[in-house]
């Protein structure tokens, strides 16, 4: 889901057409690397907080199930707070709301 979310705010944030035909350009190509490279880092740096994060409650005394729930609950927080991006962007940028009845 986090790596969905980031897609999605991705593409609000940097909308970029879809090739026809299949002959996509160099920058195309050149976004892909982009979105592939933020998409992998944000995955890391999630991972990374949520394994931080249960290290620092099973090293506090906690024990296994304590850390596992830990980092899962940070891992489940990052998402939601991606996915409260995403409805915001959406929300700033929905076409919708500039028709005229």
């Amino acid at each position: 889901m986090l790596i969905l979310s980031v897609e999605n705010l991705l593409f609000l944030v940097f909308p970029s057409p879809t090739p026809v035909g299949g002959t996509a350009g160099a920058s195309q190509a050149g976004r892909m690397v982009v979105v592939t490279s933020i998409r992998f880092l944000t995955a890391v740096l999630v991972l990374g907080t949520a394994a931080r994060v249960g290290g620092i409650v099973r090293f506090a005394g906690g024990g296994r199930r304590a850390s596992l729930g830990a980092a899962f609950g940070a891992l489940v927080a990052s998402a939601a707070f991606v996915t409260v991006a995403v409805a915001a962007r959406f929300r700033r940028l929905d076409l919708s709301l500039d028709l005229v009845e």
